[in-house]
């Protein structure tokens, strides 16, 4: 069965949004939270690997060359949003819930730094 020309969006983004909406109405509880953790990361690692699987040396090569653009999403990641994170955290008991700051530092090692003080 092949997708539908006259539909202008893509099969792939159909399917993401029909997954968020399945998970909306009928979140995962329980035993099957932990089955639907586990599914979700292997599903994240296969998409991972077969995108990787399908991309030729060369065209690996070529965005591996792109160091400045890779350069300034690493500092983005491990440097900015940690420094937004620690800036949120002096703002947090006055202004922000100790949640968003929290969002702010995702990586795992910055999380210390970024917890806000307990209410």
């Amino acid at each position: 069965m092949s997708w539908p020309r006259w539909l202008p969006v893509d099969p792939y983004v159909a399917a993401m949004i029909a997954t968020i909406g399945v998970a909306t109405v009928l979140p995962a509880r329980g035993a099957a939270a932990a089955f639907a953790g586990w599914a979700t990361t292997a599903a994240v690692a296969l998409l991972f690997f077969l995108y990787g699987a399908r991309i030729s040396p060369r065209e690996a090569l070529a965005g591996a060359s792109h160091w400045r653009l890779h350069l300034v999403v690493l500092l983005t990641t491990f440097a900015l949003f940690p420094a937004f994170g620690l800036l949120l955290g002096l703002l947090a008991p006055t202004v922000l819930d100790p949640s968003c700051t929290r969002a702010c530092c995702s990586c795992a090692r910055y999380r210390p730094l970024c917890r806000a003080p307990s209410r």
